[in-house]
Formats: structure tokens, sequence, C-alpha cells
């Protein structure tokens, strides 16, 4: 029993030696017990935090790589969108230039000369019957060179320019305007005129030269029984007769035919306007006797009324140094807007021959193109 119990004591020292750590300073009995509760206690707690912080560490991670992944997932949208909008304003600007062809005509004009007074303006037409309408596209003249200008003079592109969209127009035209325009419209005068066909024009002149063909007849219409000094002082189309000798087509609208006799190249002696040629022309300047004056155009060149310097009146037109000059002049409420002096469309132009009295001579029709030119819609 002794060394039983002496057995057991020492295991008990064994284990109090083996023992060293916190165990060994515990007390025993019931404050050990308690103080083994609270180990016990403190260890789950600090599992407890561990799990949480592993848990909240996993559930942060989770977040941050979501939130990164987000985030690049944004970044390829945002270059996405911004290509997106590169090709959109592309788009845009490949439409906006289609537009702005759509409000754009290029031109090509031939034959038209720098107006001294006046300007030219280009015209589109737009729709039909009630609803048709006129688009002004810009005034413009020619330089001295022929070059194309603006009203003042600054050269200027052959492309005009209008705020609307003119793709639909049926009609493109130029027309001859006075200085100082009140008239927002297009006046009667127009010098070209073209239908436009799949975006373009073939502009024209309103007037066909071969029908003009005919005579004139040196004579004197206005005096009765005119003496020999008289005889070679008259030009008329026309004859005694009253028959009608020279064929010309009645002038467009807006045109009025205008005869002239040039003298030495440089003085132009007016032989009066008119519309059609069975009728009298508009002058009697230098007449005989107005009242005498035929049913037809011509002149009798016997008096000076007008003060001519340089003319030796009467006029003797059979000399072999005059001109016969029929033009086309602009007419806008009974006067031309472009100035007195004789306009550029000559229908007629030809030495006067020496001949005799009562002698019927063939008007030469000036070989001149009449003014043309193209047009395009939409660049």
């Amino acid at each position: 029993m002794e060394e039983e119990g002496g057995y057991e004591h020492a295991s008990e020292e064994g284990e109090e030696v083996e023992g060293t750590g916190e165990e060994a300073d515990e007390p025993k009995g019931f404050f050990g017990r308690v103080a083994r509760k609270l180990r016990s206690k403190k260890a789950r707690r600090i599992k407890r935090v561990l799990r949480i912080a592993l848990i909240g560490g996993l559930v942060l991670y989770g977040l941050f790589a979501a939130y990164s992944y987000h985030m690049g997932e944004l970044k390829k949208v945002q270059v996405e969108k911004k290509g997106l909008e590169e090709r959109i304003g592309t788009l845009e600007g490949v439409i906006s230039e289609m537009e702005s062809d759509k409000r754009k005509v290029e031109v090509w004009f031939r034959g038209l000369k720098r107006l001294e007074m006046g300007h030219y303006e280009l015209w589109v037409s737009m729709g039909t019957g009630r609803e048709e309408r006129n688009v002004s596209m810009g005034v413009f003249n020619f330089n001295e060179a022929g070059t194309l200008t603006y009203n003042r003079g600054h050269v200027r592109s052959n492309i005009f320019t209008t705020h609307e969209n003119i793709s639909d127009a049926r009609e493109i035209f130029v027309t001859i305007e006075e200085e100082w325009d009140p008239d927002p419209g297009p006046s009667n005068i127009t010098v070209m005129r073209g239908r436009i066909v799949d975006g373009e024009a073939n502009l024209s002149f309103p007037y066909n030269k071969s029908l003009v063909s005919g005579y004139y007849v040196i004579e004197v219409m206005s005096m009765e029984n005119p003496s020999i000094n008289y005889y070679s002082s008259g030009i008329w189309f026309g004859n005694n007769r009253s028959e009608i000798l020279l064929n010309l087509p009645e002038a467009p609208t807006g045109w009025i035919y205008q005869g002239r006799i040039i003298v030495n190249d440089s003085i132009y002696l007016d032989m009066g306007r008119f519309k059609r040629v069975d009728s009298k022309d508009d002058s009697n300047r230098f007449v005989y006797d107005p009242e005498l004056v035929p049913d037809f155009p011509g002149e009798d060149y016997i008096y000076n009324r007008e003060h001519v310097k340089g003319v030796l009146f009467p006029v003797n037109l059979t000399d072999g140094k005059k001109e016969l000059l029929i033009t086309l002049e602009p007419w806008y409420w009974g006067r031309d807007p472009t100035g007195e002096g004789p306009f550029f469309i000559e229908i007629v132009r030809g030495n006067i021959p020496i001949v005799p009295y009562h002698t019927m001579v063939p008007v030469t029709v000036t070989y001149e193109k009449l003014p043309y030119g193209t047009a395009r819609i939409g660049l």
C-alpha cells in the first residue's frame, strides 16, 4: 500500500514537473477548473475572430475581384463607346457633307460677258404648279479677263451654295437683274435655261439662229419722191409694197431687237428697237417725215436730230464703210438694265456693200454661238 502510494505520488510529481507551462502555475481544484474554462473560451473566441477575419477577407477579395472585373469591362465598354462615337462622328460628317452637296450647284458658262450695269443671278426652280418657286443661288458677273466674279468684282468659285436642299430642283436658269434690284424674285430676262436630268442640266439661250434669214433694201421710205442725194441714206427690212423681207423670230420674253449702223467701227447710229419684223420700231430719230414711216423696222438717216458727232448727214450707207448690226437687248419694264450700248448677243452683223438704189441685200447672220453652259447639282 505504501509502495503504491509512493508510486502514485511519484507520478503526480512527474506530471507536475512535465507541466512547466501555464498549467503548472494554474491553481488546483475549483480555481483550476475555472481557469481551464476561461482558457477554452478564449481559444474559441480567437478561433471565431480568425474565422470571421478569414470570411471577411474572402468577401473582400471577391468584392475586389468583382470590382476589378467590372472596371475592366467598363474600360472595354468605354473604349468601344469611344470607337463607336468616332464612327458615328465620321458617319455624321459624311451625311453632313452629303446634305451639304444637296445645297450646291457647280456651273460652267460659255459666251457670257461682263455687264457694265446690272448683274447675273443663278436660280433653281423647285416644285410644280402652285407649289412652284424659285431659289436664288447667288449673283455674279465677270471681270475683263472673263473670270467669274462676285457682283463687286472679287473672283469667285463656280460652285454656288444655298441654305436649302435643292436635290429635287427641276430647272436651272440665269437671269439679268438690275444693279439695285428691289425684287427678291427673278426678272424675265433669261440668259440661259436648262432642265435637270439625273442631277445635270445643259443650259442654252432661248433662241434659234437658224430661223434667221432674208434681206434688207437700200431705199428711202420717209420722203415722197426723194432726190438722188438721199438715195443711199435709207435701209429697211421691207419694200415699198409693204412686203416684209426679213425672217426673224419674235424676240424672246425679256428681250428686244435693236438695229444699228456702225460708222468707223466706233459710232453707233440707232435704228430703233422692235419685237417683231412686221411692226414699226420705236425710233424715227433721223427720218425725213415720221408720218410716212412704214410698218416694219428701218431708218432713213437724213436729219441729224440727235447731234451725232463724227458723221456727215445725210449718211451714205453704201460707201462700203458701214455695217448693219442687229442685237438682242435685255428689256425690263421699258428699259435696258445693262445700259444704252449694244449688248453682246449679235444676231445679224455684216458690211453694207456698194450697191445702187432699190437693191436688196442678204443679211449676214453671225456665226458666234449664243451663250450656253452646263450645271450639276450634288457634287
